[in-house]
């Protein structure tokens, strides 16, 4: 009788990308709005620190999340290079934080090729008070309608509703 293998234990990687277009107020995170041309160093820094610890045998993953700040703002190709660089399961799932501003067909393809296969959408609040109270004049507004979702998630992904994004209220 042969010994079945034992299946993998669950192993997370969190990948954090430190850079956005501007800071939330109510963002504890290390971010940066003022350092972009640091975004290529960074994801080679990363990417070399995941290969010395592959070499010294990091498991593989059952699931990765890069977040930050906002992960949408580095190169999508650059960032497949360092996800590519991790050892994962079969079936392991793979979550990029996007701001919807910035998620385009190509950019999904792009994280498509490189195992991505989950996008997360954050909602702040639903409550006008709360939204209020995270910055200067906020509104929640819906950010992508029915086609603008269709459009920017071809076939294939799922996109999660509502989608809510702060902006600055008109006239203020």
């Amino acid at each position: 009788m042969g010994v079945t293998p034992e299946p993998e234990s669950g192993f997370g990687v969190y990948l954090h990308i430190p850079f956005c277009k501007s800071r939330c107020d109510y963002c504890a995170f290390a971010t940066f709005t003022d350092r972009h041309d640091l975004r290529t160093a960074y994801l080679d820094a990363c990417l070399a620190d995941i290969e010395r610890s592959v070499a010294r045998g990091l498991r593989r993953a059952t699931t990765v999340f890069v977040g930050g700040g906002t992960p949408t703002q580095v190169d999508p190709e650059h960032l497949g290079r360092v996800l590519d660089a991790i050892p994962m399961t079969d079936d392991a799932e793979v979550t990029v934080e996007c701001n919807p501003d910035d998620v385009s067909e190509d950019l999904l393809r792009a994280y498509r090729n490189h195992r991505v296969n989950r996008v997360s959408v954050g909602v702040q609040s639903m409550v006008d008070e709360v939204l209020q109270s995270l910055g200067d004049d906020v509104i929640i507004v819906p950010a992508l309608s029915d086609e603008e979702a269709k459009a920017k998630f071809p076939k294939g992904w799922n996109a999660l509703k509502p989608y809510l994004r702060i902006t600055q209220q008109p006239n203020k």
